[in-house]
């Protein structure tokens, strides 16, 4: 995976699975915060604001897998900036700590 987070003193990691346009690290970050939070809220949606950009997130129905051993929730998403809007797509899933997996 290569990607964590943390969100609510827990561990979480993250892949994005596709984008288009251009967003900063920041930006990216602010996203997928937003989809976990919106995920432990049990939302469907979630929006976020930063100084230059906002977007809003869309949780997908079900599980997503993108490889053997890592799947988790689907969030689909769009950063409206002055570069344009960009739309990705990210899975987010809680970190299983080292041993017990």
């Amino acid at each position: 995976m290569g990607h964590t987070i943390t969100v609510r003193s827990k561990e979480w990691e993250y892949s994005f699975l596709n984008m288009s346009g251009f967003t900063s690290e920041e930006e990216r970050q602010a996203l997928v915060k937003t989809s976990i939070t919106t995920y432990l809220d049990r939302k469907k949606e979630g929006r976020f604001k930063g100084e230059r950009y906002e977007g809003a997130v869309e949780k997908v129905k079900g599980y997503a897998m993108i490889a053997p051993g890592f799947s988790g929730v689907e969030f689909k998403a769009t950063i409206e900036n002055e570069r344009g809007t960009s739309k990705l797509a990210v899975l987010v899933c809680e970190s299983i700590p080292f041993g017990l997996n």
